[in-house]
């Protein structure tokens, strides 16, 4: 995991350092902003490798300020994610402006009936998605994805049917048996209407056989526990391989009733399994299970249980101890019959105390989502709970093993040369330094942590090909390649501390003298 935008941003803003694109990759021939100068990697900084050549002319206006206010763009934690339903009017851009997630909902295998929808029986599913507005909006979800916003598609929703009492609808049981068509489907959408993922909203039954359920009545004769259970955990799996075959960086994730998520539910039990394959989690901690505006998040009484014994076995059992997959949901007035309508300072004050509950256990978690976009007026609930959201933006880059987010577009990667030596290395060479690691070339990476985390070169060095990139670039790991970190030689043979360095130096587990932190640590 990496930080998010939003974190770099504050990192920048506070530490008044640029981290602006200048000369299109190529030292010297472009402009950074208060003066700082333009590295061979195209990237704004004031270290020794971005000055090389001298500063550049300072630009005839500073680059924009960081929008206040909470998250822009999507990350890996701390994220606000709106739903939109598709046929009501569209997001305005005050309300935008505060979230990191759109999603639209919903794609569906229906239409609307007055008393009961009217299921595909082929569970085939609308082409093209309403966005907004029952209409397509595509230029819409291309601004939301131009300021950075993640677009994911929900399938399913309580129209599809749900396991509750008195409803009537049953269109999933026409999907049960078609996986492989309906995964299909939905990626084909995403692909052509450019969404970044895919949210399965499956609210429906699962397992009659334990009495569950307060419904499911409704069903026909394609269902049964095992197609439903099989159709829930194969379409995750099946989902994800579809996106990860259109590229990287699609999101997959489901939104279940809080209800569902009893350690003993089976649906809880394939999440479980299916975990490697879920971006993150959406629980809707608004159908009166839980209630942890009136009861606290580790309180119950209004509800039946607390919020805190649901979202502790997601975090430590399902994900392995990473609260930042979890996004806490709120309802903001569609759900009075449960008594979980949440204001924009209640929702703040849960996520506040899951924040410090235990001692900061989920300090650096997911964030919060909310049904709906609509009822968010004039974006007054989204900035009051997007400014606290923002606080622990970035968050999980604090996680052993992680290491710096790249800068925020990418850059070209510079022409291969056979230049001089960096990171105190005879062996990180000019070819090393381009490698890709991850979309963005080695030394960029580098000149990125010196620019903009206050790190020297060999320190930087440490973070990106020690930490973080040990299989691209060990070559420019001053605690393993030799000559660098203000020694020389080997010791220890690869043991450290049983070696002798014969400049008092430190000897790394890699069994190379130095002074960095990867010497003597």
């Amino acid at each position: 995991m990496r930080l998010s935008l939003a974190a770099i941003l504050l990192l920048l803003s506070t530490n008044n350092v640029s981290a602006a694109t200048c000369g299109g990759g190529n030292r010297g021939d472009g402009i950074c902003a208060d003066g700082l100068c333009c590295s061979e990697w195209g990237w704004c900084g004031s270290s020794s490798n971005h000055c090389s050549s001298g500063p550049t002319p300072s630009a005839p206006t500073p680059p924009p300020t960081p929008p206040t206010g909470g998250p822009t763009v999507a990350g890996d934690d701390s994220r606000l994610i709106a739903y939109a339903g598709n046929w009501q009017s569209c997001p305005t851009a005050d309300q935008v402006e505060h979230y990191t997630h759109i999603v639209v909902a919903f794609a569906v295998s229906y239409s609307w009936g007055p008393t009961q929808n009217n299921c595909d029986r082929q569970c085939n599913i609308q082409s093209t998605v309403p966005i907004c507005d029952n209409a397509n909006n595509q230029a819409l979800v291309d601004s939301w994805r131009a300021k950075g916003k993640k677009v994911i598609l929900s399938f399913g929703g309580a129209g599809m049917g749900g396991h509750w009492a008195g409803d009537t609808n049953n269109c999933w049981d026409y999907c049960f048996g078609r996986e492989d068509q309906v995964s299909t489907d939905l990626v084909n959408i995403v692909q052509n209407q450019n969404f970044d993922g895919i949210d399965i909203d499956y609210e429906y039954c699962y397992d009659t056989a334990s009495g569950r359920h307060g419904g499911c009545t409704q069903m026909t004769g394609a269902y049964s526990d095992r197609a439903a259970q099989n159709f829930l955990s194969t379409m995750t799996n099946l989902l994800r391989q579809k996106m990860d075959a259109l590229g990287e960086g699609y999101e997959l994730t489901h939104a279940p009733i809080d209800v569902d998520l009893v350690s003993d539910s089976p649906y809880y039990q394939i999440l479980r399994d299916q975990q490697a394959n879920l971006n993150f989690l959406m629980p809707q901690f608004y159908n009166g299970l839980t209630r942890a505006a009136r009861d606290g998040f580790d309180g119950s009484g209004s509800g039946q249980v607390s919020a805190r014994s649901l979202y502790g076995n997601i975090a430590n059992d399902m994900f392995q101890g990473q609260p930042d997959k979890i996004v806490f949901g709120f309802c903001i007035s569609d759900c009075g019959a449960t008594g979980s309508n949440v204001s924009g300072p209640q929702a703040v004050d849960v996520l506040k105390q899951i924040k410090a509950y235990n001692g900061g256990e989920y300090g650096c978690n997911g964030g919060g989502f909310f049904w709906v976009a609509q009822h968010d007026v004039g974006g007054s609930w989204g900035d009051l709970v997007s400014a606290e959201v923002a606080i622990t933006a970035g968050c999980t880059m604090s996680r052993p093993g992680t290491g710096p987010t790249p800068p925020p577009t990418p850059r070209p990667t510079p022409s291969s040369g056979t230049g001089g030596t960096r990171c105190g290395c005879s062996s990180c060479t000019t070819s090393i330094l381009e490698r890709d690691a991850d979309g963005y070339p080695v030394g960029g990476r580098i000149d990125w942590v010196v620019a903009n985390m206050g790190q020297s070169e060999q320190e930087a060095c440490s973070l990106v090909c020690g930490d973080e990139f040990p299989d691209v670039c060990s070559e420019c790991n001053p605690g393993q390649c030799g000559g660098g970190g203000g020694g020389s030689g080997t010791c220890g043979n690869g043991n450290r501390g049983d070696g002798v360095c014969s400049d008092g130096t430190c000897c790394s587990e890699f069994g190379w003298c130095g002074t960095l932190a990867a010497h003597c640590g």
